[in-house]
């Protein structure tokens, strides 16, 4: 069997994307705290055929980034509640669409003691910063996603939702 015999039977030529989608969308990817095998196994085979053999073109991408997004969450929550600092600490990640939401906690603060325009100045800088300059979040930006971080104090209390698209880079 040459290559291309090869590349056809392995990358399912008959399989669109939206079959893809529908084989992967709605599962749980995370079983006891590792990746399910038939889903390793499928993206795998999804990796190979679209961005390695280059099966693939810029709009099939574009269906596939909320699929991505939802991994990269669930992966994310594998570890969370998390503390990033000691102010800070990551309770969850979740996805909408091309979205990878990202909620925090400041650990030691109430509402009525923090300088929201201050800190929000303050975060956005530090956000850009972590989001632009990382490898893996330059390439889900460049691909459409953006990042969005919200804080709350220690008492569930809202202080700021903080965005990052490959714009603000």
């Amino acid at each position: 069997m040459d290559a291309v015999e090869q590349a056809q039977k392995t990358c399912h030529w008959d399989k669109s994307v939206d079959g893809y989608i529908e084989e992967l969308d709605g599962r749980e990817f995370w079983q006891d705290g590792q990746l399910d095998s038939e889903f390793q196994t499928l993206y795998n085979d999804l990796h190979y055929c679209m961005f390695t053999q280059g099966y693939t073109t810029k709009n099939t991408l574009k269906q596939l980034i909320p699929l991505m997004v939802k991994l990269a969450a669930d992966q994310i929550n594998q570890t969370t509640p998390l503390n990033i600092s000691e102010e800070v600490r990551l309770d969850s990640a979740a996805n909408k669409a091309n979205e990878l939401q990202l909620t925090h906690t400041l650990i030691e603060d109430e509402i009525d003691d923090i300088d929201v325009p201050r800190f929000t100045s303050l975060y956005q800088t530090v956000v850009l910063n972590n989001v632009c300059n990382a490898e893996q979040s330059k390439k889900l930006l460049r691909n459409g996603v953006v990042f969005s971080y919200s804080y709350y104090d220690r008492n569930g209390q809202f202080v700021a939702d903080l965005k990052v698209s490959e714009g603000d880079c």
